[in-house]
């Protein structure tokens, strides 16, 4: 299973450079009287399709500067940070998925709180896309996320119940908004208190796109 992910990953990241997309580390830094946005973003090179790259590099832009928005809010006596992260992949279809994390301290919180946003860009249509346009019309694709996600944390000792589990990943759509979409699965990812309390940190469930066959556009591979 190793080696098969190892070339699933390696083949991911050929297709992508025979394509010519290409990802950049950028660092951000931004400070005011309020607060600081400090991290990295994704920045894009695609000298074979520069429709993509310019569209896609201006969604950041947008992004950041909504962050930028949110310290501009905060209160200037309790001065706000905010550190950015964030994980990508490219898919063989020349889907660009990003899941940013981030963290925001405050000196009157208890202690710092995850915020979470997923940006996923189809780079041969320029456009962005939301979870729900990764499956076929007229499918069950939302249950089957359920019953995955629910029976994957059902697993684990998180120091959870099966109620609070069962909320967390009910037929919402909404509930399984945070994802980062590669070759091999569609990672879901449940912030905390969504399916166990704060001490047991982030929960994650990777979906392998076999167990969504059937349900998935198969232009997305």
């Amino acid at each position: 299973m190793r080696l098969l992910a190892i070339v699933l990953a390696f083949c991911s990241l050929a297709g992508a450079a025979e394509r010519g997309l290409t990802l950049t580390n950028r660092d951000y830094r931004y400070k005011a009287k309020n607060g600081e946005l400090i991290g990295f973003y994704p920045a894009l090179d695609a000298p074979g399709n520069p429709k993509a790259a310019t569209m896609f590099n201006e969604r950041m832009h947008r992004f950041l500067n909504d962050r930028r928005q949110t310290i501009a809010a905060a209160d200037k006596k309790n001065f706000l940070t905010l550190r950015l992260s964030f994980t990508q992949a490219i898919t063989s279809g020349g889907f660009i998925s990003v899941r940013f994390e981030l963290l925001a301290e405050e000196r009157q919180m208890a202690h710092p709180g995850d915020q979470f946003f997923t940006i996923l860009f189809d780079t041969k249509n320029c456009r962005e896309l939301e979870l729900k346009d990764l499956f076929l019309p007229r499918t069950a694709w939302l249950d089957r996320l359920v019953q995955y996600s629910r029976a994957e944390l059902m697993g684990r000792d998180i120091g959870s119940t099966d109620d609070w589990v069962e909320k967390g990943t009910g037929a919402n759509p909404g509930n399984f908004t945070i994802f980062r979409l590669s070759d091999r699965e569609l990672e879901i990812t449940f912030p905390p208190y969504q399916v166990a309390p704060y001490s047991s940190g982030t929960q994650r469930v990777a979906i392998p796109v076999a167990v969504l066959e059937g349900f998935l556009r198969p232009e997305l591979f």
